[in-house]
């Protein structure tokens, strides 16, 4: 099926003629046209994922490239056909899906109903194997990315954790889709020093409400905030700094982040974008980690997000033999950037010993 509106000619399969974006073009309009607009407006080299059918592609024929991603088959041979009818020289299509790893897993196409997905295809258990590529393995080092914007039906974590050198090095813009999800995708971006700086609503007749979310690299001011002498409970106390070296086991002891009073007691610091210099920091993404450590400690590491909590758990099972870290388990009015506040149940790999103080606990993990 062939569509068009001002931007151009769409090949849209009929498998998926049924859904809200098909309907809309093949009834001549521009779908999520306020942040078309808005990626236009930016221009340059821009990360664009998933394609679809190629919906945004068309508008996007001025920037000076576009890497798109579409691991769905079906989707990607209708993205290869509307990049065609459109002469898209600028474009560049894989067949890929996009996370913080390099390998393979499934993608989900075929709904309870039996209905080919199409642009609703989720990372899952079953479905198409696929290839994974890390957006730092597969776009060239000497392009420099303008704009990532990703719409990846709760994928887009993993996605950014595989394009750190790109964030690091470019700090481009990021644009996500948004929707129930907000605190969390805030906080995430909140953690590698990305803050919300404005919303592009598109409300097509009240059917369908789209938001997309864009973030902004802020550097300076992060630094200035973690460098500064917190109050407790936000940075912890002497006492607190006892308890951590009351459950630590002799031998070397790695800190996720660079929490100023617990300098002393650890050996190496790691944090994507450290507040200070020294021979002692290693400059990288907490689950980068994979070297071996007796212990790892971190304060307020598990309060970002309940994904980021999992994961870095799983990290740590894997390198230390004690994880110790200080949690805040409500949210206090001086908090900043804090939105997770777990209890022991919560966690996946439950702790072995919980110490619980008055706005936090001591969740301590032995392997």
């Amino acid at each position: 099926m062939i569509a068009k509106n001002q931007w151009g000619q769409y090949s849209i399969p009929e498998e998926i003629s049924y859904t809200y974006t098909a309907q809309f073009i093949l009834n001549g309009g521009v779908h999520e046209e306020t942040t078309i607009d808005y990626l236009k407006s930016i221009g340059g080299n821009i990360i664009h994922a998933g394609a679809g059918f190629g919906d945004f592609l068309p508008a996007l024929k001025n920037c000076d490239k576009v890497f798109t991603f579409e691991p769905n088959k079906l989707m990607y041979k209708s993205c290869l056909e509307t990049i065609s009818l459109n002469n898209l020289s600028n474009v560049e299509l894989s067949s890929y899906a996009i996370g913080k790893f390099d390998g393979t897993s499934k993608l989900k196409h075929i709904d309870e109903m039996g209905q080919e997905m199409g642009p609703r295809s989720e990372m899952s258990d079953i479905g198409q194997e696929v290839k994974i590529v890390k957006l730092d393995s597969i776009i060239p080092k000497d392009c420099k990315i303008s704009l990532i914007h990703l719409d990846l039906e709760g994928f887009e974590f993993d996605a950014l954790l595989g394009a750190k050198e790109i964030i690091e090095r470019d700090k481009p813009i990021i644009v996500l889709e948004i929707d129930s999800r907000a605190v969390t995708y805030n906080s995430f971006m909140e953690s590698i020093n990305y803050f919300p700086k404005k919303q592009l609503i598109f409300n097509s007749n009240e059917r369908m409400v789209f938001v997309n979310t864009v973030y902004e690299y802020r550097k300076d001011i992060d630094k200035e905030y973690w460098s500064s002498n917190l109050p407790h409970p936000l940075s912890p106390n002497d006492e607190d700094v006892d308890d951590y070296k009351r459950f630590m086991i002799d031998g070397r002891t790695l800190m996720l982040g660079c929490t100023k009073k617990l300098i002393p007691i650890s050996n190496i610091q790691m944090d994507i974008d450290p507040w200070y210099q020294s021979e002692s920091v290693i400059k990288d993404n907490w689950l980068n980690n994979n070297t071996f450590y007796e212990n790892i400690i971190g304060d307020g590491v598990l309060s970002f997000t309940k994904e980021l909590a999992d994961e870095l758990i799983e990290m740590a099972s894997k390198n230390c033999k004690v994880f110790i870290t200080r949690t805040f388990t409500k949210k206090l009015p001086i908090m900043r950037i804090a939105n997770n506040f777990p209890q022991p149940q919560d966690f996946i790999i439950k702790p072995n010993v919980t110490l619980t103080k008055k706005d936090y606990s001591f969740y301590i993990w032995q392997f």
